[in-house]
């Protein structure tokens, strides 16, 4: 069994609709963006959207067909902190990513 690690933000998640939103409301003390906005939960679950093709990606490495025996162990990297562990969790299960603890 092999190892293969990925990462939330940028690569499974695509962020870019979250980011243009922080940008836009980013304050005069922000450089590039509202980072309150940017990590809120609750604007995670609105804009982030998964990255299709990296989501099949995981489904075809994780499985040997015809017997779909398990090939390779599925491990999620994030910067995210425990506050965002449930919408983190939730948005895997909602692409379909299922990985090892």
């Amino acid at each position: 069994m092999t190892d293969i690690i990925f990462d939330v933000d940028g690569t499974l998640m695509n962020v870019e609709k979250r980011a243009s939103y922080a940008k836009k409301y980013k304050k005069d003390t922000d450089r590039i963006m509202d980072w309150d906005i940017f990590l809120d939960p609750k604007i995670m679950l609105e804009y982030d959207t998964p990255n299709e093709d990296v989501c099949d990606t995981i489904q075809a490495l994780r499985y040997v067909r015809p017997t779909q025996k398990f090939a390779n162990r599925i491990i999620i990297t994030s910067a995210r902190n425990e506050r965002h562990r449930q919408v983190t969790e939730w948005q895997l299960k909602k692409a379909g990513i299922s990985y090892h603890d």
